[in-house]
Parts: C-alpha cells; structure tokens; sequence
C-alpha cells in the first residue's frame, strides 16, 4: 500500500467504527493492527484494523500479541454486529445532519457527542 492508500484505509476504518475504541468506546486516537505487519499478508488486509484509544493502544501491546489477537478480533466482530443489529437510529440532541444509534456505539458527525 502506498501513503495515501494507508491514509484512505485508515480513514475508512475510523469512520466505519465511528471515531471510538473497540475496547472501551472512548475516542479512538489509533488504529491498531490486530495481528502484526511480521504475520504477513493476512494482516494487510482491512479487517485486521481497528480504532483504539491510547490507553486500550497501550493494554494491546502490554499483554503482548498471542493474547491481544482473539480478544481484539472478538471485539471488532461484536461492534460491528451492534451497528447492524441497531435499528433503531434517532437524530443527535444537537439537530445535527448525522443520525446516531441508541445502542451507544454512535457518535454525531456534527457535534461529535456519543449516542444517548
């Protein structure tokens, strides 16, 4: 991948999770390669990904790699699940543009407040 494609990539990934960490749902501040660039080509692809904020960027490294990989791609998978299991999509408190869902997992594109 060149530059500008990690960038899109990377951009892609932290819109697709709404700007939040996998782990703990604060604002994310990295996106994570679950399993390491060393693995090989499984990990340059997309769903290898994922948002983390520093502190959950940090336990990821801490716990080292073999524990980190199932347990990140655990959480990747749910989250994603509970967008597309919510249905019940209402408009953010600030009449912003973006509609936000009730599950939580949501942030308003507009005032960038998590769902209610």
């Amino acid at each position: 991948m060149t530059p500008y494609q990690i960038n899109d990539c990377f951009r892609e990934i932290y819109n697709m999770f709404h700007g939040r960490c996998i782990r703990c749902n604060s604002k994310a501040v990295a996106i994570h390669e679950i399993i390491p660039r060393s693995h090989g080509k499984e990990s340059m692809n997309i769903e290898n990904y994922a948002p983390v904020c520093a502190d959950c960027h940090s336990w990821a490294h801490d716990i080292g790699t073999k524990n980190s990989i199932p347990i990140l791609q655990q959480y990747r998978k749910d989250v994603l699940a509970s967008y597309s299991l919510d249905k019940n999509w209402v408009h953010c408190e600030c009449k912003g543009q973006d509609d936000i869902p009730q599950s939580g997992w949501g942030i308003c594109g507009k005032c960038r407040k998590p769902s209610p």
